[in-house]
């Protein structure tokens, strides 16, 4: 086998599409739409890495066995991608139809790989093998094309459909665009009816696999996050330079070798050197147009501009902790300023009598202080400050903390049961992040409340920690969802920002202690937080 310069293109093509389709279906395996994607971009790779090998090989039966195999995958690219465009645009009714198609293109593959009835055999062009076709091969061709046109039709059709709402129409936009450019890929059935031109169809595929990457990085196209996204680029970036690294590498070894006629080792090794040389600056180039292009600027400005956004919604996670506390206080306050005003009422008729005088004095003094401290304990809270480590009875903490929040549990239909530990432990810890932290836990569990429930919050102490368990009778999160609960930003919240729990988190970890979340769909969730005793003062 000698390695042709023609092969680099539908090897390179085939190589994108494939890790493209892989990286989307594992960002979200149970989801079918990406299931049928994978399957698409994997019959795609088989089409073009099977030509890649044939314009390199010289033996015939090799050439005509995977000029077969090729052929047998294109005649599979228009029902899958049909049967896509009906789970994407959720038509079920067309299912009736796509069924049928799939039993009719599964009779065409034996037919076309174990036959001579549609590929007659090979012929030899200045690219290399090319396959040969029957006159009864125009009518896979016309069966192929017309297939095609109905997902097309329905994507245009979607397009067209005033009641799409933007995001959606933009997705189906690029669907429409990415595929009728890999449709214009059909030109390589020309060679196959002795015209010699080099199959281009490879050149429109990877159009489409740029348009589709496009297309998720910027509007998360198949629902891939942010995360992919970042991932998704650098990973198709770096292998697609380094595939072109290698090819260059070989045909600069081959073209060097046909110039002088001998192979030096030295030359080889300086060679590679000297094209590394020139590829490592072009990646990172490449890789700054690509930030600024998808993600408006280089990686030292997005994680300047992620710090700070990540700054910014941790204070506004602050201030809805400090809006919550606000409330409880201002239902707090009500009590003592209630006790005063009944006092003021009564003061121009007993300012003369010693005994109201007594009482007054002594209960005014009390109240001031009680709301003084409220005050006071609003401040600490909702100033920005470094970790201020001392004792602190956390028993008196949860429990204070929960007397804030009792107007809005009382609102929410919510019934709360405590069964905190008789033992007053006191731990070094922070007494202001720690508040915030079961805020951000408290607000979490009365949001999965909405129709009411059960809000459990109980104290033990093992050998090694002190624990804490909250327990919530609410929705509860899917299993999917659990494994990203701590990320920061994720929510499924409409009006959440996704850092409630990664700054509870962060807290825990600045305390040496951790932090768990078991939850049943439906059921509720407990999140469980361990303070190792060493704390302990």
């Amino acid at each position: 086998m000698h390695f042709s310069p023609y092969s680099i293109l539908p090897l390179v093509t085939s190589t994108t599409v494939l890790s493209l389709g892989v990286l989307v279906f594992f960002r979200s395996s149970n989801t079918k739409i990406n299931g049928i994607f994978l399957i698409w971009c994997t019959s795609v790779f088989v089409w073009l890495f099977s030509y890649s090998i044939v314009y390199s090989i010289v033996s015939l039966p090799v050439a005509l066995i995977l000029i077969r195999i090729a052929c047998a995958a294109v005649m599979c690219f228009s029902i899958i991608f049909y049967h896509f465009t009906v789970i994407f645009l959720d038509i079920r009714k067309e299912m009736k139809f796509v069924r049928p198609l799939y039993v009719v293109t599964l009779a065409i593959v034996p037919v076309e790989l174990f036959t001579n009835y549609f590929i007659i055999g090979a012929q030899t062009y200045f690219f290399g093998f090319y396959g040969k076709a029957s006159p009864t091969y125009i009518f896979l061709i016309i069966f192929f094309l017309a297939v095609m046109v109905r997902p097309l039709s329905l994507l245009i059709r979607a397009v067209k459909n005033k009641s799409t709402n933007d995001k959606r129409l933009m997705e189906i936009k690029y669907i429409l665009a990415a595929f009728a450019i890999a449709y214009i890929a059909s030109i390589d059935f020309l060679p196959k009816f002795g015209i010699e031109i080099y199959p281009v169809g490879a050149m429109f595929i990877l159009c489409w696999a740029i348009t589709m990457s496009y297309a998720i990085l910027k509007h998360q196209l198949l629902d891939i996050n942010i995360v992919l996204r970042k991932g998704l680029i650098y990973s198709l970036l770096v292998a697609i330079l380094t595939i072109f690294y290698l090819l260059v590498i070989v045909i600069s070894e081959d073209l060097f070798e046909s110039l002088l006629g001998y192979k030096s080792v030295a030359i080889s090794i300086f060679l590679t050197a000297l094209i590394a040389a020139f590829f490592i600056p072009l990646k990172n180039r490449i890789q700054d147009l690509v930030d600024k292009l998808f993600f408006k600027g280089t990686l030292l400005e997005i994680a300047q501009e992620n710090d700070s956004l990540r700054r910014e919604v941790a204070q506004s996670e602050k201030h809805k902790a400090v809006a919550a506390l606000a409330s409880g206080i201002a239902h707090e306050v009500r009590n003592p300023l209630t006790a005063l005003k009944t006092f003021y009422e009564h003061f121009p008729r007993k300012k003369d009598d010693p005994e109201f005088i007594a009482k007054f004095t002594h209960i005014a003094g009390k109240e001031i202080g009680r709301i003084e401290g409220l005050i006071q304990q609003l401040l600490d809270f909702a100033k920005p400050s470094p970790p201020s480590f001392r004792e602190t009875d956390i028993n008196k903490l949860v429990r204070d903390t929960l007397d804030l929040l009792v107007n809005k549990l009382e609102s929410n239909n919510i019934q709360l049961n405590q069964h905190l530990s008789p033992d007053n432990y006191h731990l070094k810890i922070d007494p202001n992040q720690f508040k915030q932290a079961l805020l951000n836990i408290f607000l979490n569990a009365i949001d999965a409340m909405s129709s009411g429930g059960q809000l459990t919050v109980s104290s033990l102490v093992d050998r090694t920690s002190y624990i804490v368990s909250i327990a919530d009778t609410g929705s509860g999160i899917a299993p999917e969802d659990l494994k990203h609960i701590f990320e920061p930003f994720f929510s499924k919240k409409a009006s959440g920002t996704g850092l409630g729990l990664a700054i509870t988190q962060g807290i825990m970890e600045q305390h040496k202690g951790k932090i768990r979340i078991e939850s049943t769909v439906g059921v509720g969730t407990t999140v469980v937080l361990e303070f190792p005793l060493e704390h302990k003062n």
